[in-house]
Protein backbone atom coordinates (compact mmCIF):
# COMPACT_ATOMS: atom_id res chain seq x y z
CA UNK A 1 0.00 0.00 0.00
CA UNK A 2 3.15 2.27 1.08
CA UNK A 3 6.47 3.25 0.50
CA UNK A 4 7.58 3.40 4.27
CA UNK A 5 11.03 4.67 5.87
CA UNK A 6 10.50 3.44 9.27
CA UNK A 7 12.94 4.03 12.47
CA UNK A 8 15.55 1.22 13.18
CA UNK A 9 15.54 0.11 16.40
CA UNK A 10 18.35 1.98 18.66
CA UNK A 11 16.79 0.62 22.07
CA UNK A 12 14.47 3.85 22.21
CA UNK A 13 12.24 3.45 24.94
CA UNK A 14 8.88 2.32 24.23
CA UNK A 15 9.77 0.75 20.81
CA UNK A 16 8.50 -2.63 21.35
CA UNK A 17 4.55 -0.81 22.63
CA UNK A 18 4.52 2.24 20.52
CA UNK A 19 6.74 1.45 17.43
CA UNK A 20 5.60 -1.79 16.93
CA UNK A 21 2.38 -1.03 17.07
CA UNK A 22 2.41 0.91 13.82
CA UNK A 23 5.29 -1.20 12.47
CA UNK A 24 2.95 -3.57 12.93
CA UNK A 25 -0.02 -2.08 11.13
CA UNK A 26 1.97 -1.17 8.38
CA UNK A 27 3.47 -5.09 7.78
CA UNK A 28 -0.64 -6.18 7.93
CA UNK A 29 -1.10 -3.99 5.29
CA UNK A 30 1.53 -5.42 3.48
CA UNK A 31 3.91 -1.63 2.90
CA UNK A 32 7.03 -1.68 1.49
CA UNK A 33 9.43 -1.27 4.65
CA UNK A 34 12.88 -0.16 4.93
CA UNK A 35 14.89 0.92 8.00
CA UNK A 36 17.17 4.13 9.31
CA UNK A 37 18.35 5.25 12.45
CA UNK A 38 16.58 8.76 13.21
CA UNK A 39 15.78 10.81 15.94
CA UNK A 40 12.31 10.76 17.52
CA UNK A 41 9.81 9.04 15.88
CA UNK A 42 10.09 10.15 12.20
CA UNK A 43 8.20 7.94 9.61
CA UNK A 44 8.33 8.62 5.66
CA UNK A 45 5.47 7.30 3.96
CA UNK A 46 5.58 7.44 0.20
CA UNK A 47 8.53 9.85 0.55
CA UNK A 48 6.26 12.76 2.64
CA UNK A 49 7.68 12.70 6.95
CA UNK A 50 5.46 12.13 9.25
CA UNK A 51 6.11 12.41 13.62
CA UNK A 52 3.99 9.62 15.40
CA UNK A 53 3.63 10.91 18.17
CA UNK A 54 2.67 8.40 20.94
CA UNK A 55 2.77 10.06 24.77
CA UNK A 56 -0.28 9.75 26.68
CA UNK A 57 -0.30 13.27 26.82
CA UNK A 58 -2.74 16.07 24.99
CA UNK A 59 0.14 17.70 24.33
CA UNK A 60 1.59 17.41 20.72
CA UNK A 61 5.36 17.10 21.10
CA UNK A 62 6.43 18.41 17.65
CA UNK A 63 3.92 20.75 15.17
CA UNK A 64 7.03 21.50 12.66
CA UNK A 65 5.78 18.11 11.07
CA UNK A 66 2.69 16.53 10.55
CA UNK A 67 1.70 14.61 13.50
CA UNK A 68 -0.36 11.46 13.73
CA UNK A 69 -1.18 11.73 17.25
CA UNK A 70 -1.86 8.82 20.04
CA UNK A 71 -4.36 10.19 22.56
CA UNK A 72 -5.91 13.02 20.41
CA UNK A 73 -8.54 15.39 22.00
CA UNK A 74 -8.61 17.64 19.22
CA UNK A 75 -7.75 17.60 15.55
CA UNK A 76 -5.55 20.76 13.69
CA UNK A 77 -4.69 21.39 9.46
CA UNK A 78 -1.68 19.71 11.07
CA UNK A 79 -2.08 17.44 13.89
CA UNK A 80 -4.45 14.19 13.16
CA UNK A 81 -5.47 11.48 15.54
CA UNK A 82 -4.51 7.94 15.25
CA UNK A 83 -5.58 4.93 17.22
CA UNK A 84 -3.52 4.78 20.67
CA UNK A 85 -2.42 1.10 21.34
CA UNK A 86 -4.37 -2.38 21.07
CA UNK A 87 -3.18 -5.15 19.51
CA UNK A 88 -0.34 -6.25 18.19
CA UNK A 89 -0.66 -9.23 16.67
CA UNK A 90 -4.00 -9.06 14.35
CA UNK A 91 -3.82 -12.08 13.83
CA UNK A 92 -4.74 -13.00 17.07
CA UNK A 93 -7.19 -10.18 17.13
CA UNK A 94 -9.10 -11.62 14.09
CA UNK A 95 -9.67 -14.74 15.56
CA UNK A 96 -10.51 -13.61 19.32
CA UNK A 97 -12.55 -11.28 17.50
CA UNK A 98 -14.60 -14.08 15.70
CA UNK A 99 -14.47 -16.40 18.59
CA UNK A 100 -15.29 -14.73 21.90
CA UNK A 101 -18.96 -14.12 22.58
CA UNK A 102 -20.04 -11.30 25.14
CA UNK A 103 -23.28 -12.53 27.22
CA UNK A 104 -23.10 -10.20 30.02
CA UNK A 105 -23.02 -12.36 32.16
CA UNK A 106 -20.77 -14.26 35.21
CA UNK A 107 -17.84 -11.92 36.95
CA UNK A 108 -16.70 -8.24 37.67
CA UNK A 109 -13.19 -8.16 36.00
CA UNK A 110 -10.83 -5.19 36.97
CA UNK A 111 -7.46 -6.81 36.02
CA UNK A 112 -5.34 -3.69 36.27
CA UNK A 113 -1.77 -3.82 38.18
CA UNK A 114 -1.38 -1.23 40.72
CA UNK A 115 1.58 0.81 39.88
CA UNK A 116 2.84 4.41 37.96
CA UNK A 117 0.43 7.45 37.82
CA UNK A 118 -2.59 5.13 38.44
CA UNK A 119 -1.10 3.36 42.01
CA UNK A 120 -3.08 5.63 44.50
CA UNK A 121 -6.40 5.54 42.13
CA UNK A 122 -5.79 1.65 40.97
CA UNK A 123 -5.24 0.84 45.15
CA UNK A 124 -8.58 2.79 46.22
CA UNK A 125 -10.86 1.12 43.37
CA UNK A 126 -9.25 -2.08 44.21
CA UNK A 127 -10.13 -1.98 47.30
CA UNK A 128 -13.63 -0.91 47.25
CA UNK A 129 -14.47 -3.61 44.86
CA UNK A 130 -12.83 -5.76 47.39
CA UNK A 131 -15.67 -4.80 50.07
CA UNK A 132 -18.56 -5.30 48.44
CA UNK A 133 -18.11 -7.96 45.81
CA UNK A 134 -16.22 -11.55 46.27
CA UNK A 135 -16.23 -12.69 42.62
CA UNK A 136 -14.26 -9.82 41.04
CA UNK A 137 -11.10 -10.61 38.70
CA UNK A 138 -8.17 -8.83 40.25
CA UNK A 139 -4.93 -10.76 39.64
CA UNK A 140 -2.94 -11.02 36.26
CA UNK A 141 -3.71 -13.53 33.61
CA UNK A 142 -2.28 -14.46 30.27
CA UNK A 143 -3.42 -12.49 27.46
CA UNK A 144 -5.22 -14.98 25.51
CA UNK A 145 -6.81 -16.02 28.90
CA UNK A 146 -7.62 -12.61 29.72
CA UNK A 147 -9.30 -11.46 26.19
CA UNK A 148 -11.31 -14.90 26.35
CA UNK A 149 -12.74 -14.12 29.80
CA UNK A 150 -14.97 -11.96 28.26
CA UNK A 151 -17.39 -14.57 27.64
CA UNK A 152 -18.17 -15.23 31.50
CA UNK A 153 -17.45 -11.30 32.25
CA UNK A 154 -20.58 -9.28 33.65
CA UNK A 155 -18.66 -5.63 32.92
CA UNK A 156 -15.20 -4.76 32.94
CA UNK A 157 -13.93 -1.37 34.98
CA UNK A 158 -11.07 0.23 33.61
CA UNK A 159 -9.08 3.16 35.76
CA UNK A 160 -6.65 4.78 33.32
CA UNK A 161 -3.06 4.13 33.61
CA UNK A 162 -1.18 8.15 33.17
CA UNK A 163 -4.06 10.34 33.87
CA UNK A 164 -7.42 9.13 35.17
CA UNK A 165 -9.00 10.65 31.34
CA UNK A 166 -7.91 8.52 29.08
CA UNK A 167 -8.38 5.60 26.71
CA UNK A 168 -6.45 3.19 28.33
CA UNK A 169 -4.98 0.14 26.01
CA UNK A 170 -6.82 -2.83 27.91
CA UNK A 171 -10.18 -0.85 28.47
CA UNK A 172 -10.01 -0.59 24.28
CA UNK A 173 -9.19 -4.15 23.81
CA UNK A 174 -11.88 -4.96 25.70
CA UNK A 175 -13.97 -2.65 23.50
CA UNK A 176 -12.38 -4.16 20.41
CA UNK A 177 -13.60 -7.55 21.24
CA UNK A 178 -16.75 -6.45 22.29
CA UNK A 179 -17.24 -6.14 25.81
CA UNK A 180 -19.34 -3.52 27.99
CA UNK A 181 -17.07 -1.28 30.00
CA UNK A 182 -16.76 1.32 32.99
CA UNK A 183 -14.51 4.18 33.20
CA UNK A 184 -14.43 7.91 33.75
CA UNK A 185 -14.92 9.75 30.64
CA UNK A 186 -12.85 9.08 28.00
CA UNK A 187 -11.80 12.43 25.75
CA UNK A 188 -10.01 11.48 22.57
CA UNK A 189 -10.75 11.86 19.37
CA UNK A 190 -10.42 8.61 17.11
CA UNK A 191 -9.45 8.32 13.22
CA UNK A 192 -12.34 9.63 11.19
CA UNK A 193 -13.18 12.52 13.59
CA UNK A 194 -14.90 9.73 16.18
CA UNK A 195 -15.52 9.95 19.24
CA UNK A 196 -16.39 7.53 22.25
CA UNK A 197 -19.44 8.17 23.56
CA UNK A 198 -21.04 7.72 26.70
CA UNK A 199 -24.05 5.72 27.11
CA UNK A 200 -23.00 4.40 23.31
CA UNK A 201 -19.88 3.03 23.66
CA UNK A 202 -18.77 2.67 27.34
CA UNK A 203 -20.46 3.35 30.55
CA UNK A 204 -18.97 6.50 32.06
CA UNK A 205 -18.14 7.13 35.92
CA UNK A 206 -17.54 10.02 38.09
CA UNK A 207 -14.14 10.75 38.10
CA UNK A 208 -13.59 9.71 41.72
CA UNK A 209 -15.11 6.97 41.24
CA UNK A 210 -17.71 7.32 43.80
CA UNK A 211 -20.61 6.28 41.66
CA UNK A 212 -18.99 2.79 40.40
CA UNK A 213 -21.05 0.99 43.02
CA UNK A 214 -24.34 2.32 42.18
CA UNK A 215 -23.44 1.44 38.25
CA UNK A 216 -22.31 -1.75 38.84
CA UNK A 217 -25.69 -2.65 40.59
CA UNK A 218 -28.22 -0.67 38.07
CA UNK A 219 -26.40 -2.22 35.07
CA UNK A 220 -26.90 -5.79 36.53
CA UNK A 221 -30.52 -5.35 35.52
CA UNK A 222 -30.04 -4.08 32.10
CA UNK A 223 -28.18 -7.48 30.54
CA UNK A 224 -29.35 -6.50 27.16
CA UNK A 225 -27.85 -2.76 26.91
CA UNK A 226 -24.67 -4.06 28.54
CA UNK A 227 -24.36 -6.07 25.43
CA UNK A 228 -25.43 -3.37 23.11
CA UNK A 229 -22.46 -1.10 24.48
CA UNK A 230 -20.26 -3.65 24.03
CA UNK A 231 -21.63 -4.29 20.07
CA UNK A 232 -20.78 -0.51 19.63
CA UNK A 233 -17.69 -0.54 20.78
CA UNK A 234 -16.30 -2.60 19.01
CA UNK A 235 -18.00 -1.78 15.62
CA UNK A 236 -16.72 1.65 16.66
CA UNK A 237 -12.83 -0.23 17.01
CA UNK A 238 -13.47 -1.89 13.31
CA UNK A 239 -14.86 1.16 11.67
CA UNK A 240 -11.54 3.16 13.11
CA UNK A 241 -8.53 1.10 14.56
CA UNK A 242 -8.14 -2.05 12.55
CA UNK A 243 -5.26 -2.02 10.10
CA UNK A 244 -7.22 -1.36 6.98
CA UNK A 245 -8.96 1.51 8.46
CA UNK A 246 -6.05 3.11 9.85
CA UNK A 247 -4.22 2.59 6.39
CA UNK A 248 -7.24 4.28 4.82
CA UNK A 249 -7.10 7.07 7.15
CA UNK A 250 -3.26 7.64 6.72
CA UNK A 251 -3.71 7.47 2.35
CA UNK A 252 -6.51 10.28 3.19
CA UNK A 253 -3.75 12.42 5.19
CA UNK A 254 -0.91 12.04 2.63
Amino acid sequence: MFNVVFPKYTEQRYYNIHFKYVLNILKELECDISYEEVDGFVVRINKKTFLFDYSDTNIVVNTELPVFKFHCHEETDNVFSFSPVSFHNWSQYKIASESIKYHAEGELSHRQRCYGNALQRRVKLRAELIRNYDNVRLTQVSQIKYFHEIDTTYLAVFCPGWCNNMLDRAQFQYMGLGCCTVSPKIPEVLPFETRLEPGVHYICCKDDYSDILDIIEEYKSKKEECIKIGQNAKELFQQTSVPRRLGEWIKKKL
